[in-house]
């Protein structure tokens, strides 16, 4: 056996166990009949949660998940309409949306505290998570959140 061998053999390897770790971060979660697609990983004290904007997937985070997954926990998902989740069984109000995001993290054992990261409508549903969950939220993160205009729209009949 040549020396090539052994080492091509352990690469193929390491990356089929790398390969089935990913496999297995990504599960669904049924709330009140509905699928929600979830991946958690990471260690630390804190979860960070990360909230897409209005129709991307968790996929829009890249890598950078993986990197905050150094040193907390992780949390994303694909709300009710986004990427492999259902169609949502509620209107797509703001509060609903966080109401949605609550069940979730609540059936999953998911406990705070939590830092909030949220891009365009994101950042709203961060903001107002944040605002009915004070004392579960240790940090927010709004990446070129949406105006405050959108959240009239957002949120027209639950408020």
């Amino acid at each position: 056996m040549t020396a090539e061998k052994p080492i091509k053999i352990l690469l193929a390897l390491t990356l089929a166990l790398y390969c089935a770790g990913m496999a297995g971060q990504e599960r669904y979660v049924e709330i009140e009949g509905q699928q929600f697609r979830i991946r958690e990983f990471g260690n630390g004290n804190k979860t960070v949660i990360f909230e897409s904007g209005m129709s991307d997937s968790i996929e829009i985070w890249g890598a950078i998940p993986d990197s905050v997954a150094n040193f907390a926990r992780v949390f994303l998902y694909d709300r009710a309409d986004i990427g492999k989740s259902d169609t949502s069984l509620q209107e797509r109000t703001i509060p609903n949306m966080v109401g949605e995001l609550r069940s979730i993290l609540e059936h999953e054992h998911i406990d705070p505290p939590y830092v909030l990261v949220g891009h365009s409508l994101g950042g709203l549903i961060t903001r107002y998570f944040s605002s009915q969950y004070p004392d579960d939220v240790k940090g927010l993160l709004l990446l070129d959140p949406a105006p405050e205009s959108f959240w009239d729209h957002m949120s027209k009949r639950a408020l």
